[in-house]
């Protein structure tokens, strides 16, 4: 296909995963379905990786990161016995990354580049991408939660996503960093309410079954429901990558939905129908 998303992911980055061998054993599966939709990925040659990780908010602009080289050591703040330092280095992609960014701000929302050669990628986004592309061979562009935007916004966020690919003519695989349900609790082994994880498989079966536009009707009431992390923003710009009125798209769970201190995680991968 010529330029446009052509992945568009929810997957998980708990903590309790970021260094692999001290990852508990219930999370095992967490990890495999992370490494499998990294082969899918990675299989489907996207120019870039557009990622956006609940745990690099911002407060009032959108901010994408426009650095030509990522490299650093990730520390996780909230947990850094968890996640001491983990050595990364990815390539970015600064003409995309202000694309983006140009692309929002044309929407009337505040939007800035993140540019700073001191910027630190947070573990929301190389705990999974550490999976996905062991390897670090694909360029990657952070994007931020803006906690003060609407969720009406946020779907217009992942719409200016698509249009920036489909302008540039790049293949994205747009990946959200998030859980399903998230009322966490103390104890790391603790699973959602019954109820949450019987929304959370009717939600990820109306994405794996193309059932996109329900999806997205659905979508306010379930994460009230189930409590989103950062009340679905990251859902939302997920969901707003889908164009349903002009592609039927088709989708697969890799590996297991599994616990984290009572948030509900899974690797779900949606693709358009060549």
């Amino acid at each position: 296909m010529a330029g446009g998303i052509i992945r568009s992911i929810i997957t998980t980055h708990s903590p309790r995963i970021g260094v692999e061998a001290k990852a508990p054993d219930f999370t095992r599966g967490l990890i495999q379905g992370i490494r499998l939709l990294g082969e899918d990925v990675r299989a489907a040659k996207p120019d870039a990786v557009v990622l956006m990780s609940t745990h690099w908010v911002t407060t009032f602009p959108w901010y994408a990161t426009c650095q030509a080289v990522h490299e650093g050591v990730c520390v996780a703040d909230e947990a850094p016995d968890l996640i001491p330092g983990i050595p990364y280095k990815w390539r970015g992609d600064p003409v995309l990354g202000r694309a983006i960014v140009d692309e929002i701000a044309a929407l009337g929302a505040m939007a800035g580049y993140n540019d700073t050669e001191h910027y630190s990628l947070d573990y929301g986004t190389v705990v999974p991408m550490q999976y996905m592309d062991p390897d670090m061979s694909l360029p990657l562009v952070s994007l931020g939660t803006c906690i003060l935007a609407p969720l009406d916004e946020c779907l217009q966020v992942g719409a200016a996503i698509r249009r920036v690919a489909e302008k540039t003519g790049r293949k994205i695989a747009v990946v959200g960093s998030t859980s399903f349900a998230h009322k966490i609790e103390r104890g790391q082994e603790k699973w959602p309410p019954k109820e949450f994880m019987e929304l959370d498989r009717r939600y990820i079966e109306l994405l794996t079954s193309g059932r996109i536009k329900e999806a997205k009707q659905w979508f306010p009431d379930w994460g009230k429901q189930v409590l989103t992390e950062v009340g679905g923003r990251v859902h939302a710009v997920v969901l707003g990558t889908l164009d349903e009125a002009n592609e039927r798209y088709t989708g697969v769970q890799y590996g297991p939905y599994g616990q984290s201190s009572a948030s509900g995680n899974a690797s779900v991968c949606i693709r358009p129908v060549q």
